[in-house]
């Protein structure tokens, strides 16, 4: 039975509430019919490449004085004097995963009505960790993935010691100035060096968590406590030979940190519970083209949208290399600009994680194309019947849409399930052909 489950959770207490009555078959939950405007949720790239929770909304009916409300007596005061989130999950048709673990957050009332904002899940959880500098003081030690070379700022711990910035013991070095100081013991957390005369101090090394993208994405995966810690590349199958180089000094979410490192790299990444219903970190890789799609119908199709691509002027970005001039380290500022129509359309910019002068011509220009050739193609925008749970992001769509003589391939980048009107709509880059009808 294809039915809405919501649970709202508020002071401890589970409710159970869709927008009918009924009894879950599978359980003794009873589910009241508060919900009077069914959620609406969309699903979308929200910062780089991390897909989230875009915008959501659902309303309840006012029922301060049932106690079977999940705000009522003195829960309803709490709800409308002191802003907070209230942790909610959304299913359909009773599927072993969850569409959505996030919360809710009371936009307005309306007469009689309770009008919420959703959210997806917020993993707050931040890269860097603290250590005590000579000084007395907490500082962030920054963090290192992939390979790094004469990488700063190093802190100093001890006379001799210094914090390892997560780099594998093995092929470490360490510098003062340009010269490489003696190691006499290294660990995870700590680097001790037989002598150190008060210079500056650099460092070169491999990632302890790894190199690749994929390793990163399980990095971020452990990081973020995610039930299943081994990401899903199924739909990224280069994720594996995919360099990245990072050296983050300045605290910030792990979130934020994938986002970029996936937009660097062509790739998007969501997290959401898998059949087994444990939460997984699904990655994909934007040029991906899955042999397998789906074919729709025009008796299938509510509606269609197309946008021509527009042009792109160029894709760009910068980084900074550190190399060994006389006695010193010297920073330099590579920039990387892969150009299409030049002084025409739109310029972006992304974040570029890569370490060595070589990366320049090489992997950061790779990525950089790929971006490129995905972001000037055409975008479609379909709706259809139904709440499409089984269609996921990367999934592929072909369709003829005879009155506008337009045959479509697209990519699902995009997902909005409107439960009030029970419809899905999906939108994505495309290949758009023109449609010849046989005479």
């Amino acid at each position: 039975m294809n039915v809405l489950q919501i649970k709202i959770t508020v002071g401890g207490s589970d409710y159970y509430m869709s927008d009918q009555e009924y009894t879950a078959p599978d359980s003794q939950n009873f589910y009241f019919p508060w919900i009077v405007q069914a959620p609406r949720l969309t699903w979308a790239s929200t910062t780089g490449g991390y897909i989230d929770v875009k915008q959501g909304s659902m309303a309840l009916i006012s029922k301060p004085n049932d106690s079977d409300h999940p705000f009522s007596g003195s829960d309803f005061q709490t709800l409308i004097t002191t802003p907070q989130a209230y942790d909610a999950t959304i299913n359909y048709g009773y599927n072993a995963a969850d569409l959505i673990n996030g919360s809710v957050v009371l936009k307005s009332i309306s007469n009689d009505v309770l009008n919420f904002t959703l959210y997806g899940t917020e993993y707050t959880d931040t890269v860097l960790s603290t250590t005590t500098d000579t000084n007395g003081a907490t500082v962030y030690n920054p963090f290192g993935f992939g390979s790094l070379t004469y990488r700063r700022p190093v802190i100093q711990t001890g006379a001799t010691a210094f914090a390892n910035p997560g780099l594998a013991t093995s092929g470490l070095a360490i510098y003062e100035d340009s010269a490489a100081m003696s190691i006499s013991s290294s660990t995870t957390s700590t680097v001790n060096v037989s002598s150190y005369s008060d210079g500056e101090v650099s460092i070169s090394g491999t990632g302890n968590d790894g190199t690749s993208l994929t390793q990163f994405m399980t990095a971020t995966a452990s990081a973020l406590s995610i039930a299943n810690g081994t990401p899903d590349v199924t739909k990224a199958g280069s994720a594996g030979s995919i360099n990245v180089d990072l050296f983050q000094s300045t605290q910030q979410t792990w979130v934020k940190l994938a986002s970029d490192v996936a937009r660097y790299t062509n790739h998007e990444f969501y997290i959401r519970e898998n059949s087994s219903g444990n939460a997984t970190l699904y990655l994909i890789d934007r040029a991906n083209n899955p042999a397998s799609s789906t074919r729709l119908e025009n008796h299938e199709i509510i509606s269609v949208s197309f946008n021509p691509g527009y042009p792109v002027q160029a894709v760009e970005g910068t980084y900074t290399v550190n190399l060994p001039k006389s006695t010193k380290i010297e920073s330099r500022n590579m920039s990387v600009r892969v150009a299409d129509t030049e002084g025409l359309g739109s310029l972006i910019r992304v974040p570029i994680f890569a370490d060595s002068e070589a990366d320049q011509a090489g992997n950061a220009t790779t990525y950089l194309t790929a971006i490129k050739n995905i972001e000037k193609k055409p975008t479609a925008k379909v709706t259809v019947p139904d709440i499409k749970t089984d269609w996921v992001f990367g999934d592929r769509l072909k369709f003829n849409w005879n009155i506008g003589d337009v045959t479509a391939d697209m990519i699902i980048r995009e997902m909005t399930y409107d439960f009030q009107n029970l419809e899905t709509t999906v939108s994505g880059d495309c290949t758009l052909t023109r449609l010849v009808h046989d005479r």
